[in-house]
């Protein structure tokens, strides 16, 4: 949600399309590494316990560096929007 809430701040002031997609699939690509995904889906379907130890207490909890980390460039595996595969 951290993340998600940064995205649609910087989305305010404009970068259009491109720059939505991009971030979005930046933080789903950490999201199955560094994020909570894997705690979820333990509590939700593997275990049943719905009783998920997240990182990070709230929201609010969320450092803006680990913000930042999730949404940083990836590099050669950055989105490549007009790429035909």
């Amino acid at each position: 949600m951290a993340a998600s809430l940064s995205m649609i701040r910087s989305l305010r002031s404009g970068g259009g399309l491109a720059l939505a997609l991009a971030q979005e699939f930046r933080f789903g690509y950490r999201a199955v590494i560094a994020g909570d995904l894997a705690e979820g889906i333990r509590a939700r379907i593997i275990d049943r316990d719905a009783a998920p130890a997240w990182q990070h207490g709230s929201p609010g909890g969320v450092p803006d560096l680990h913000v930042s980390e999730m949404l940083a460039p990836l590099g050669g595996d950055e989105l490549a929007l007009g790429q035909v595969y």
